[in-house]
């Protein structure tokens, strides 16, 4: 037969406490990291055309989506120069 060893309930509190500090340490490292990034910044790769795209419909008082070609000038019909999708 297996004897199980429960824990103390002195150890257990600490296991307790320990838990909880290592959350309120964390939760403070990501407040830090909030308050001290650039709120301008995107964290995720398509997030730059998301906000470019928001400014322009910001500017020009739209809900359209559309942003315009960037090689319109190069390529008027968009048939060099676009992304393939």
């Amino acid at each position: 037969m297996v004897s199980v060893r429960r824990a103390a309930p002195v150890e257990a509190a600490r296991s307790a406490k320990q838990v909880v500090l290592a959350c309120v340490v964390l939760a403070l490292v990501y407040l830090g990291v909030i308050l001290l990034g650039d709120p301008r910044a995107g964290l995720i790769a398509d997030s730059g055309g998301k906000l470019a795209t928001a400014r322009v419909m910001a500017e020009d008082g739209t809900v359209s989506p559309d942003v315009g070609y960037w090689a319109e000038d190069l390529d008027p019909a968009g048939r060099e120069l676009t992304s393939g999708w």
